[in-house]
């Protein structure tokens, strides 16, 4: 695949990595003459605390942001793909991140949002639409006195297809399953919702079904296509993962998509969901495939996990794990992926526990699809999408990824 096609196919894509580039620029002015471009720290600061106006400036002139981040005591910052950019404004308070919500209608005035953020552990999670743009929130709480944070991921309406995304084909068969489950995995901001959004929209665009949804919070808007496509969110139409997806098994579903799997009691449902014929989606942070099944099985105790072992080696249909490095030039991402299908020989080395050889039984897997991650960020710095110093910092396995790279280069 050429360099120009990456570059397009990975432009798409809302979410992106949380790692800061170090050639990412200091500075920015906001709404200046030169119209966003790095300023030299000698030039006068713009004065705009009202994060609204910064907001809607952004939008105008960096189409390519895919975060913001505004801290009490700090400027505000965004995210371009070679990473955090800061702007030459006066600090941000608490007072005007609260003044930014009221506008963005997400409070009446009335509301505590410091009170609210205490206690849901020191933050919550909501989704506003703002400017004509929807953004996932995170407000938190810091520095021990209260002062408030918002980081605001940027959403994209428009739901990229499988083919856009250039996933590996096993990757791609994994929506065409009518039962078992499908695990997408990685760090924050390597485009697990991306990709799910991907497969849920393709299931949507080829079979009559009722999908349901539950996310925290909704991040793509799923029409109805040939499916019925209910959306259900976390806080606001079900208290949590767990409740939802007891309630959703009443509810006649064909698919269900869990936003995440964070306890046992969720990933307990998610397992019966998908032994009792449905096809479940959802999301972990881990790194890897093998690392999947492990965190899985860290929900159960003792003899609790010869059971679970034998039903995740029955139940799963495959697991995606990936990364979204920056490309070469740094002006886009590029989708990188491990991918683990549940072949004859994966499902029984989890049903034996021995998930140390998950790895090489992968290996022995690549005819029929399966990828390692190092060897696909070896092709992909082989093929000059990105660049090698990149593709070792977003390895598992940065010293493996070494001698998979002089291995490589040798055979050439």
């Amino acid at each position: 695949m050429s360099a120009r096609r990456h570059d397009n196919i990975h432009r798409r894509y809302s979410e992106q990595s949380s790692t800061i580039s170090n050639d990412a620029p200091n500075h920015y002015t906001v709404g200046s003459r030169n119209n966003g471009l790095p300023c030299s720290t000698g030039q006068r600061k713009v004065l705009m605390q009202n994060i609204a106006t910064l907001v809607k400036q952004i939008n105008k002139e960096r189409h390519n942001y895919s975060d913001i981040l505004v801290k009490d005591g700090e400027s505000f910052q965004f995210r371009l793909p070679s990473g955090y950019a800061r702007t030459q404004t006066e600090p941000v308070e608490s007072q005007d991140i609260l003044n930014f919500l009221r506008e963005a209608g997400k409070s009446d005035g009335t509301m505590d949002y410091n009170e609210i953020a205490a206690s849901n552990g020191g933050h919550m999670d909501f989704a506003i639409t703002f400017d004509d743009v929807r953004y996932r929130c995170n407000l938190f709480r810091f520095g021990g006195v209260g002062r408030l944070g918002m980081s605001m991921r940027k959403l994209n309406d428009n739901i990229p297809s499988l083919s856009d995304l250039a996933l590996p084909r096993l990757a791609k068969s994994f929506a065409d399953r009518a039962t078992g489950l499908v695990l997408c995995t990685g760090a924050t901001g390597s485009g697990k919702s991306t990709t799910l959004a991907a497969m849920i929209d393709h299931i949507n665009s080829t079979r009559p079904g009722h999908i349901i949804t539950l996310e925290d919070p909704i991040e793509y808007i799923q029409r109805n296509k040939k499916s019925s496509v209910t959306q259900r969110e976390i806080g606001e139409d079900v208290s949590t993962f767990a409740h939802g997806l007891k309630a959703a098994l009443r509810e006649d579903p064909d698919v269900i998509l869990i936003g995440e799997i964070r306890d046992r009691e969720t990933c307990e449902a998610a397992l019966a969901a998908a032994e009792t014929g449905h096809l479940v989606l959802s999301t972990l942070h881990t790194t890897s495939a093998p690392k999947t099944i492990e965190r899985l099985l860290d929900f159960f105790h003792g003899d609790e996990k010869n059971a679970v072992q034998s039903v995740i080696s029955s139940v799963l249909t495959g697991v995606i794990s990936q990364v979204l490095p920056p490309s070469l030039d740094g002006k886009s991402r590029v989708l990188v992926a491990e991918v683990m299908g549940n072949f004859s020989n994966i499902s029984s080395t989890i049903r034996n526990a021995k998930l140390q050889q998950l790895p090489n039984e992968m290996a022995q897997g690549f005819k029929d699809g399966q990828t390692l991650l190092n060897k696909e960020l070896v092709r992909f710095v082989s093929e000059g999408h990105i660049s090698k110093e990149v593709a070792r910092m977003y390895s598992y396995s940065p010293f493996e990824f070494d001698a998979e790279l002089k291995a490589s280069r040798g055979a050439n």
